[in-house]
């Protein structure tokens, strides 16, 4: 009877270890699996909508006619009020932040990234590649693409997005 217990509980143990090491092969295996087919992204359309909770109004330029609960991409484009950038560029690129604010500006440090192959002999298909990756301040500018319909914005006051530096999404909100 002590011995029948003993080899239950042998056998117990045993398939345990058996299902943690089938579930830590699944778990990486997904995971690797995960990592490899994940590695662009790409976002087709972009529909920018801002809405406001709790009673909160918001407005993209603080006129006194422009307040509601919600601002979509065409009511940023066309606001204008001092000291304002909106850029809404259709086209995003690579692009980061570590949270320091420009004293001269104001406006939050932006760097645009791009990553370079390279390979021990020249060419950029190799097995064992290093990468380089280089930054450059990205510049806030008041500049829009085309409104929601995906056609120009009719406001020829605002600059059309350069292929330079508009590789983000920056819009002002005033709350109320």
């Amino acid at each position: 009877m002590k011995n029948e217990k003993r080899n239950n509980n042998k056998r117990r143990l045993l398939l345990l270890i058996l299902l943690l090491a089938l579930t830590m092969i699944l778990i990486g295996t997904s995971t690797y699996a995960w990592f490899t087919s994940n590695k662009s992204v790409n976002v087709d359309d972009l529909n920018v909508n801002v809405r406001a909770v709790n009673g909160l109004e918001i407005s993209a330029d603080a006129k006194y006619t422009s307040w509601g609960v919600k601002i979509d991409k065409d009511d940023i484009n066309e606001a204008v009020f001092t000291g304002q950038i909106n850029q809404m560029p259709d086209s995003f690129g690579h692009v980061s932040t570590v949270g320091n604010i420009a004293t001269a500006t104001g406006l939050i440090q932006m760097f645009d990234g791009s990553v370079a192959t390279n390979c021990p002999g020249g060419g950029t298909n190799c097995d064992n590649p290093t990468y380089t990756l280089t930054t450059t301040v990205a510049s806030e500018q008041r500049c829009y693409d085309s409104d929601s319909t995906g056609t120009a914005n009719s406001n020829a006051s605002i600059p059309k997005c350069s292929a330079v530096d508009a590789h983000f999404m920056a819009f002002d909100i005033s709350l109320n």
